[in-house]
């Protein structure tokens, strides 16, 4: 005010009680901060736990990829690099190494007879008596459809035919059945040779 009591402005003045803002209460409240350390730590632990299955599937798939579905053999390409490693040890060891190929006869009878599960029933009832007839270390491959391809190491030509022949008996007194209970009798036919590295001739 003037000695004249003439208004020439206004002062005002103000005080606060604010304080400079702290991470508490940022987040507010002790227990939201809580509920966001968990969260973080949930996201972390599921994203291990991701991982491991990832790793786990990406370590099953050759796996599978290797082994045919019906039968549990090896499929065509994994016989073929498996049967190869036998026969270069073969070369270098001398050993006997003789291989056995297989054919269901008349599959496609089965087929047409039994429709396509009993076709499934005769290629595994077959692959079980085949792997029951040989030694665990043979090499077991389905090359395709009826086929299968057996490398045995370590045992010469006559000592192997004797044992594709005990195979062949005990796949001819077996069965094949349809899902409507109709039978029909199997029975293959097996060529068998002796691995010989013609190099060594």
């Amino acid at each position: 005010m003037s000695p004249l009591d003439e208004l020439h402005g206004v002062i005002i003045r103000t005080t606060g009680v604010l304080s400079e803002p702290t991470l508490y209460k940022t987040v507010r409240s002790f227990s939201s901060l809580l509920i966001a350390a968990f969260m973080a730590l949930l996201a972390a632990m599921l994203g291990s736990v991701l991982s491991l299955f990832a790793k786990k599937y990406l370590m099953w798939l050759p796996a599978t990829a290797r082994y045919d579905d019906l039968t549990g053999y090896l499929r065509r390409d994994a016989f073929y690099h498996a049967a190869n490693k036998v026969l270069q040890i073969t070369n270098v060891t001398r050993r006997p190494t003789c291989v056995i190929l297989i054919d269901i006869d008349h599959f496609k009878n089965v087929n047409d007879t039994l429709g396509h599960d009993g076709g499934d029933d005769a290629l595994k009832t077959v692959a079980a008596i085949l792997k029951n007839s040989f030694r665990k270390e043979e090499i077991f491959g389905r090359l395709g459809g009826d086929e299968f391809a057996i490398v045995l190491p370590n045992i010469a030509l006559d000592d192997a035919y004797w044992v594709a022949e005990r195979a062949r008996v005990a796949v001819s007194n077996a069965t094949s059945a349809s899902s409507s209970g109709q039978k029909m009798k199997l029975s293959v036919s097996i060529g068998l040779v002796e691995y010989h590295d013609e190099a060594c001739r």
